[in-house]
């Protein structure tokens, strides 16, 4: 159920936004009342893995946000009760749900380097 709301709040978010994406104009997150990280840009060389929030004795259940705003594909991984992975397309935006984060990592899986907007919000 978590998820869900998850991933309808950020489609909420980001539907305005999207327009602009698609135009290669970026997008911006902005910061929510549960956010805990972020929001944030990234730059990752091709082939590697970007840790952008550790909380390893708080243990907060959180949902992420990343937009990728590149070329190439991303991979957002999620280290918490569970592992969760998902693959992010160039000029898409996805969110994942874990409860008791440890830490959250975004790689560049694709053929070139990768940029990316995130975000960490309470769940």
């Amino acid at each position: 159920m978590r998820v869900t709301h998850c991933l309808l709040a950020a489609a909420i978010l980001l539907a305005p936004a999207a327009p602009s994406l698609a135009a290669g104009k970026g997008l911006n997150l902005a910061a929510g009342g549960r956010t805990i990280a972020g929001p944030g840009a990234v730059s990752i060389a091709m082939g590697d893995t970007v840790r952008v929030h550790e909380d390893p004795t708080v243990n907060r259940d959180v949902c992420v946000t990343l937009v990728n705003a590149g070329s190439a594909q991303l991979t957002l991984t999620l280290t918490g009760d569970t592992t969760p992975t998902t693959t992010v397309n160039p000029g898409v935006s996805k969110a994942l749900c874990v409860a008791n984060v440890h830490y959250v990592d975004v790689s560049c899986t694709g053929v070139n380097s990768c940029s990316a907007q995130w975000r960490v919000d309470q769940d």
